[in-house]
């Protein structure tokens, strides 16, 4: 039996997985229940916050980590939001969308009711999710038609805007990790910012 059962699932909670294990579990929300599934996907825009938190933080110990955990400042995806909205990684309209999933996520996750995804406060609340007009780029692939997306199922809306903004953070993350000085031409220039999300 582990010595440390606490600490040892905690880190299994934080562990990051490598890219295509993000994207398989994306991918595999579909089948899961409906309470499981909101709650599933929120993990994952979690995570992605808690990644592009990283990018802008200084590297962290350990130790530092505590900031993440329990009662620390960055321990509620809600405080992960507004600290991603306070460093510039997410815009104003980011922010409203983020915030509107984490509530329809706690909806789903604290709620005695039964609640579905046609429970009309849920409905509204994800029918309210512009990310399709957000991020444009998005509507011309395979995965992300505009036009599917406007009438999809609200539990596809809300995964399909969970997994957007997933790969959009994660990129964040992935510029903010490029090399700090990038010579060329034997002219040495500054690591760039990448634009917040809208």
């Amino acid at each position: 039996m582990p010595k440390n059962i606490t600490g040892d699932l905690l880190a299994l909670s934080r562990r990051p997985p490598t890219p295509d294990q993000y994207r398989a579990a994306l991918s595999g929300l579909r089948p899961h229940a409906v309470r499981g599934a909101a709650v599933i996907a929120a993990a994952q825009l979690d995570f992605a916050l808690f990644v592009a938190l990283i990018s802008k933080l200084k590297p962290l110990s350990r130790e530092d980590m505590y900031i993440f955990e329990n009662d620390g400042p960055y321990a509620t995806t809600a405080q992960k939001i507004d600290a991603c909205y306070s460093l510039g990684i997410i815009g104003p309209k980011s922010k409203k969308e983020t915030k509107t999933i984490n509530r329809v996520r706690n909806a789903f996750s604290h709620a005695t009711a039964n609640v579905t995804f046609g429970t009309d406060a849920i409905e509204a609340a994800i029918r309210s999710l512009n990310t399709m007009e957000l991020f444009p780029e998005f509507s011309d692939t395979r995965q992300y038609r505009r036009s599917d997306f406007l009438w999809r199922t609200t539990k596809d809306r809300y995964v399909t805007s969970i997994k957007i903004y997933c790969e959009k953070l994660l990129k964040y993350y992935e510029e903010m990790r490029r090399p700090a000085t990038i010579i060329k031409n034997g002219i040495a220039s500054m690591r760039w910012t990448p634009e917040p999300l809208p």
